[in-house]
């Protein structure tokens, strides 16, 4: 995974009774959202058109929410064996986690549930990161498709949105988007 600090910063969950906490800890991430996430194929096909299998997903989900201590977290989901989500433009009310290790290989499985928004996994990492609250994209430039005012470039970098005449300073954007008219 390409994060921005080691994962020696992040915490672990590796027993239900922690994962029972973490999720206690974000009140089921009640009036949270998911903001962003970035799923990595850990296969690719090289440069001579060869494939290298090694199909093994790693996913970073950053949630956010309208409470205090943290009002931010990051999750970092390694081998994702299986992902739904039928409601990602609707709010958190209700989230938890379910960790079972089996018996025969002591593969953990990690189901988590974001409000029925589902991932299951084999390890699980997070680490509060409170300061990144606000409309900024985390994990790399965002991409807008529908984008149909214009922005009109100013000085030091600034913009100013045709539909509504808001003017900002984009930060980490390739399209841009108004912050104030949404267009």
């Amino acid at each position: 995974m390409a994060i921005q600090d080691s994962v020696e910063s992040y915490i672990e969950i590796k027993t239900q009774e922690e994962m029972d906490c973490f999720f206690d800890s974000v009140n089921g991430f009640h009036d949270g959202l998911i903001k962003e996430f970035h799923l990595i194929n850990d296969a690719y096909i090289d440069k001579h058109l060869s494939m290298v299998c090694g199909f093994k997903y790693n996913m970073r989900i950053l949630i956010q929410r309208q409470w205090e201590k943290p009002s931010a977290v990051e999750l970092l989901l390694g081998d994702v064996v299986e992902m739904n989500l039928p409601k990602l433009n609707y709010e958190i009310y209700n989230s938890f986690g379910t960790l079972h290790i089996s018996k025969a290989n002591e593969t953990p499985e990690i189901t988590i549930n974001l409000d029925g928004n589902v991932f299951v996994c084999r390890k699980m990492l997070y680490r509060e990161v409170s300061e990144w609250m606000g409309r900024e994209s985390r994990f790399g430039d965002e991409i807008i498709v529908n984008n149909s005012f214009p922005v009109e470039k100013l000085e030091d970098g600034w913009v100013l949105c045709s539909n509504c005449f808001e003017a900002w300073q984009p930060i980490n954007r390739k399209v841009l988007k108004c912050p104030k008219c949404f267009f």
